[in-house]
């Protein structure tokens, strides 16, 4: 019983501080007219977007919470709740990982027309 209070706690540290890090970074936000960002908020959801896309996002919760990176989750506008690129980002707003299921690069051209567009827009947005 003492095990699984003291592992709630955890837990709920873990999800304050990437709700705390992931929402204090406004240039995380931002859409086009075919998709949009998603801004996870707790590990359950870095975990469950591993499982849908075959990645170790799952394991980035940790440091998503120290504020050492940031993630995101790219969606199509017309089916928002089905995973499609996850988006892992520097500390200085670059983009290191941009990656469909199972790690491969999307192939779809609008889906790397707004990973530059997405790009541009942290890059001029990440200080404020």
């Amino acid at each position: 019983n003492t095990k699984r209070t003291y592992e709630q706690h955890e837990n709920e540290l873990l999800d304050a501080g990437i709700r705390k890090n992931q929402l204090a970074r406004k240039a995380l936000a931002f859409e086009d007219d075919i998709f949009e960002v998603i801004i996870p908020t707790t590990n359950a959801e870095l975990v469950a977007e591993g499982e849908k896309q075959h990645n170790c996002v799952g394991g980035y919760g940790q440091r998503v919470a120290e504020g050492n990176r940031y993630v995101v989750f790219i969606r199509r506008k017309s089916d928002p709740t089905k995973a499609y690129i996850t988006c892992d980002i520097y500390t200085d707003g670059t983009i290191n990982q941009y990656l469909a299921p199972y790690n491969r690069r999307p192939e779809d051209a609008d889906a790397i027309a707004f990973k530059a567009l997405f790009q541009n827009h942290l890059l001029e947005n990440w200080g404020e």
